[in-house]
């Protein structure tokens, strides 16, 4: 049985969400400097990497990655990129020239037809020192089932099974999936398992096969946290360990993009969300959609920023998206005070739209403490919890009152630090009328940091936030926004990825971090 889900996901897979999978199963193979080539210097190549066969000769690999069945016509394009690959030196400092050469065709599908003799025929036109081999879906198929058959039947009757079946049953959770994504964390001075990885993306592709492509994104970066984990204690951070990273932060993006491709004028407005989302208890699922929604596209608008790519349409749409949905300032518990961070900073040079959205955060939350209110429910609150806050006091359900709010911790750092005084004022006394305490989890430094049930994440209560905003000195409002950003992302430039897993963990960010994030665009 399990071997036949492990064909159907291969034969599922498109081309780029091919890409961590198959760097994971390369590592397994016994492949060693593997690097991810695809992009406008590629010339033919996906993946290069190297393989000693035999036992006896180092070979240089070079794979061209694609999706689905190769006849004939398919083939003459495809052969194109063949030759490129024989003919154009790559300039990458893992290739190695002077090693003989593999070039590897690979494809979920197969050849079909003539695309057989035509593999063939290429095959005896190379020259000495370049081979060439097709690795197909059923030879694609066999090397998953190998590597990953082990793995996953360790974990069929436990976890993994029991995620799969929620998937399929269609009540899967963000929680369920950040608990899980704690299994692909190594033991300290330990790499990511590459059969972990191969899990991710089977889990990750089954999401998006159930129309989940915001729990899928969320699963890739559980892999990303992995990698960070993994790192953590690297000083300095090798150039194997930053691809591995990087390598993660694209498993995100490929869903992200997948995502933003379905963020059409359906999404943009209420009458047609409410209208495609019919489902019981919309009023509560929906601004949890649009919350997550707006998070992961600013996310992804924020990774192209970092690669100097264009943004502009990502950052209007979120704007928009912002001005236009209610339901993105109205968070149902302290577990979306995490989705007001990236799209602040994104738009961090649009005080305006900033200033109405977080407005309205405002003002909704501090209505869910006022009077006889229980408050929004936890950060660690079950689905079912959550919903119990928003119902109110309700006589079969005995609910201690909440006075304490990460959201409003949230809104008072993003005030600060994007030096939006009006908001910070008002949030302030809003807040204290309503007796309403901010709550803060200031992350650790080290492995910890990356961990949700790790040691260190200092939780602060009441922080002393100053009366006004116009008596501090900058945008330093509180004590803790003195105090240095976390070390190890500062110097390894890896800003973007601790923000994107503070996204998975929904309980902890530095503010003196994010502000490193957007100073440039304040200071301006």
């Amino acid at each position: 049985m399990l071997a036949s889900v492990i064909a159907a996901y291969v034969e599922s897979l498109g081309e780029r969400e091919l890409d961590v999978p198959f760097r994971a199963l390369l590592r397994a193979e016994g492949f060693f400097d593997i690097a991810f080539v695809h992009g406008v210097s590629e010339f033919g190549r996906d993946f290069i990497a190297k393989r000693l066969d035999n036992d006896e000769v180092v070979r240089q690999y070079h794979f061209q990655n694609k999706a689905g069945n190769i006849n004939q016509a398919t083939f003459r394009e495809v052969r194109a990129q063949l030759e490129d690959i024989r003919t154009v030196p790559l300039r990458h400092p893992l290739a190695d020239s002077g090693l003989e050469n593999v070039i590897v065709l690979v494809t979920t599908g197969s050849l079909r037809g003539d695309a057989r003799e035509a593999a063939d025929g290429y095959r005896q036109t190379l020259p000495s020192r370049w081979n060439f081999n097709v690795w197909a879906g059923e030879k694609l198929i066999e090397m998953f089932t190998t590597h990953l058959h082990a793995a996953l039947s360790e974990r069929a009757r436990g976890p993994l099974l029991t995620l799969l079946g929620s998937i399929d049953q269609g009540v899967i959770d963000q929680q369920e999936v950040e608990r899980h994504s704690r299994r692909w964390i190594p033991d300290t001075q330990a790499a990511v398992s590459s059969a972990d990885v191969m899990e991710a993306a089977f889990i990750a592709n089954r999401l998006r096969s159930a129309d989940r492509l915001d729990l899928a994104c969320y699963c890739a970066l559980g892999v990303l946290r992995a990698q960070l984990a993994a790192s953590s204690e690297e000083e300095p951070l090798s150039e194997a360990s930053i691809a591995e990273i990087r390598a993660a932060g694209e498993f995100f993006v490929y869903y992200g993009e997948a995502l933003w491709a379905r963020c059409d004028e359906a999404l943009r407005y209420p009458a047609p969300m409410v209208n495609v989302h019919r489902e019981f208890g919309f009023w509560a699922t929906y601004p949890v959609r649009c919350m997550r929604t707006a998070e992961l596209i600013a996310l992804l608008a924020l990774w192209r920023r970092r690669r100097q790519e264009e943004v502009q349409a990502l950052e209007d749409w979120v704007g928009e998206f912002l001005r236009l949905q209610p339901g993105s300032a109205h968070p149902i518990s302290d577990r979306y005070a995490v989705s007001l961070l990236a799209p602040a900073i994104l738009l961090a040079g649009q005080p305006e739209i900033l200033t109405r959205w977080l407005r309205e955060v405002v003002r909704w939350t501090a209505d869910r403490y006022e009077g006889e209110s229980l408050g929004i429910a936890g950060v660690d609150a079950t689905p079912e919890q959550e919903v119990e806050y928003l119902l109110g006091d309700l006589e079969h359900v005995e609910l201690p009152e909440r006075h304490e709010s990460l959201v409003a911790g949230a809104v008072l750092d993003l005030a600060s630090l994007l030096e939006l005084a009006e908001i910070y004022d008002d949030a302030r006394h809003e807040f204290y009328a309503v007796a309403l305490v901010p709550d803060l989890r200031h992350p650790p430094e080290g492995r910890d940091a990356w961990l949700r049930d790790g040691d260190g994440t200092r939780q602060q209560l009441n922080a002393p936030f100053s009366d006004r905003f116009s008596e501090t000195p900058g945008w330093h409002t509180a004590p803790h926004h003195g105090e240095a950003p976390p070390d190890w992302p500062m110097t390894t430039g890896l800003q973007w990825e601790t923000l994107a897993v503070w996204t998975l963990l929904r309980d902890r960010w530095s503010a003196p971090l994010l502000r490193e994030l957007v100073s440039p665009i304040v200071r301006t």
